[in-house]
């Protein structure tokens, strides 16, 4: 969860992919999961050569609109986790969602992670 923002997004989750991980600059990310992680990590992430996708973003159906679309591209998110393969979500609320998602994402040039975070024993 990154905080740091001023309303009307206050904080959003985002994956950091691709990143050195021995960059010394990220040595206290690197230490485990970290609450309270600020908005000048995705500086950080982004330095070492990362990019980030904001995650879980069927979780939040009330920020799938181009106005938090444009505040993440505005501060250096890259892409939108958008497959989902997991059964968690009920399919038909997946596939209302999808093509809103991809529309977005098309309009603001972002790419798409899946997500494989199930949450629980397995995928299948």
């Amino acid at each position: 969860m990154l905080h740091g923002y001023k309303e009307p997004h206050p904080a959003f989750e985002a994956v950091g992919l691709g990143f050195n991980h021995f960059d010394k600059t990220l040595e206290t990310l690197m230490k485990g999961f970290a609450p309270n992680n600020q908005v000048s990590d995705i500086h950080k992430i982004k330095n070492a050569g990362g990019i980030l996708s904001w995650a879980h973003s069927i979780v939040t159906p009330d920020k799938i609109n181009d106005d938090f679309c444009e505040f993440l591209k505005k501060h250096g998110i890259d892409g939108v986790e958008g497959n989902y393969q997991y059964n968690r979500w009920d399919k038909e609320y997946v596939d209302s969602i999808k093509p809103i998602l991809e529309k977005l994402i098309k309009k603001f040039k972002m790419f798409v992670t899946g997500g494989t975070d199930c949450h629980t024993k397995s995928l299948f």
